[in-house]
């Protein structure tokens, strides 16, 4: 049987809760996250479709502009850490897997997909997306399939990733490329 389902959140005060409660119950185990959100706007949606496997994990403390918008397909699983923030008009499909871990900021109008049409042979090639923690990635970026984003790197405005960002750098281009290296302390709490 093949599942197609759909809700778009229109999240003000305190009906929050009363709608993410809604999202739990018509999705179950499919999506999973805290009731302790700083805020998800108006538009914000989230598309399950294909069989079983899909999932979605939202962590703690996130916040999300207006039209946020998590889709996966056919298996995919899209796991957000804790206080990731996302823009206005974010998009973020997996057909396999895409990870943000903790404190990641993303810019708006950023697409992160982890899967390709496979043109020669029909279908999709996939390959997992992970954006390590403290990542920043700038507005109108794209982040492709097979990508690997190292610890507090920072993406430019308007780049394409079509590869591996080493942590601690400064990529942009289409397609991206390094142009600086830096050191942070990292903070430990």
């Amino acid at each position: 049987m093949h599942l197609s389902r759909l809700i778009s959140l229109t999240v003000n005060g305190s009906r929050q809760a009363l709608k993410l409660a809604f999202i739990k119950m018509k999705f179950g185990s499919k999506i999973k996250f805290h009731f302790s959100q700083y805020g998800w706007e108006r538009g914000t949606k989230f598309v399950v479709s294909g069989g079983q496997k899909e999932s979605i994990v939202i962590g703690k403390h996130n916040n999300y502009r207006r039209y946020f918008q998590l889709r996966v397909m056919n298996g995919g699983k899209i796991t957000l850490g804790d206080n990731v923030f996302c823009n206005t008009n974010v998009c973020i499909v997996s057909r396999e897997n895409i990870s943000i871990a903790d404190g990641v900021m993303i810019a708006n109008n950023v697409v992160i997909i982890d899967h390709d049409h496979d043109y020669i042979n029909g279908g999709y090639v996939s390959a997992p997306v992970s954006i390590d923690e403290g990542v920043w990635i700038g507005a109108n970026s794209v982040i492709l399939k097979g990508v690997h984003i190292g610890k507090r790197a920072v993406v430019a405005a308007g780049s394409v990733v079509t590869k591996d960002v080493p942590a601690y750098s400064l990529v942009g281009g289409v397609p991206a490329k390094v142009i600086k290296t830096f050191e942070l302390p990292d903070r430990e709490s």
